[in-house]
């Protein structure tokens, strides 16, 4: 286990994906389609919003921790509501955030590489060793779930 594996909050995986979002627009913006680029934009940070919040609620509705500094503590696996579609749905929202900003933007690079930066970061650092906790905690019901649910989407 490395010693960044859950100590460091997904929020500033997040952070870091926002920060590579205005760097690089800032830097190399290509004024992508300003029109619908917005549109598509804001409905992808409604979308981001509006599943990190159900993904959040089915946490809240089942009683379970969704601390991610202790993946060990969870007493209850999800799999029904959004983790139907996906393992992680909050981490899809907070990454849709980030493709839909860099669309508002006017910057597909921009969001792209963003996203991609904060995948790439929450998944090494934060799935990885979740999906280990998990797969301890609830065993062959975990594994049942893994084969009929994908990671991401």
């Amino acid at each position: 286990m490395s010693r960044l594996e859950t100590r460091i909050p997904p929020i500033l995986w997040w952070a870091w994906g926002a920060l590579v979002v205005l760097l690089v627009d800032e830097s190399f913006g290509d004024d992508f389609a300003e029109g619908w680029g917005i549109i598509v934009g804001v409905l992808l940070l409604g979308a981001g919003v509006a599943l990190s919040l159900r993904a959040f609620g089915a946490f809240s509705r089942a009683e379970t921790t969704f601390d991610p500094h202790d993946p060990t503590s969870a007493t209850t696996l999800i799999t029904d509501g959004v983790y139907r579609f996906s393992r992680n749905p909050m981490y899809l929202g907070m990454m849709l955030l980030l493709l839909g900003w860099g669309l508002w933007r006017g910057s597909i690079i921009a969001g792209l590489l963003g996203s991609a930066t904060f995948v790439a970061l929450v998944t090494r650092f934060q799935v990885v060793p979740e999906e280990r906790a998990l797969a301890e905690n609830f065993g062959d019901e975990y594994t049942a779930f893994t084969a009929s649910t994908r990671r991401w989407i």
